[in-house]
């Protein structure tokens, strides 16, 4: 995962994987909410997860060297996305 991030979408997976709100990090990082925000959504597109829960397992299971193929987190990130009902 972190191949693909660069230095401060990192530091915001750390944040998330630490239970870290919007607000906290923002502040920690000098930034604003909104850009905070910005960055979440192009991290979650470059690591192909949909929330900020499976980025956070994902970040938490990386930390901890867990790259095993298989795993739980990484059956979490792979699903297909489900059609929505009409």
């Amino acid at each position: 995962m972190k191949n693909h991030l660069n230095e401060r979408e990192a530091k915001i997976c750390k944040y998330v994987a630490q239970g870290r709100s919007n607000r906290i990090i923002a502040h920690r990082l000098h930034l604003s909410e909104q850009t905070i925000k910005n960055y979440l959504g192009e991290i979650f597109r470059k690591v192909g997860v949909d929330n900020r829960v499976q980025l956070a397992l994902l970040s938490a299971n990386e930390h901890r060297g867990n790259r095993r193929r298989g795993n739980r987190v990484m059956q979490i990130t792979s699903r297909p996305k489900r059609a929505k009902a009409s």
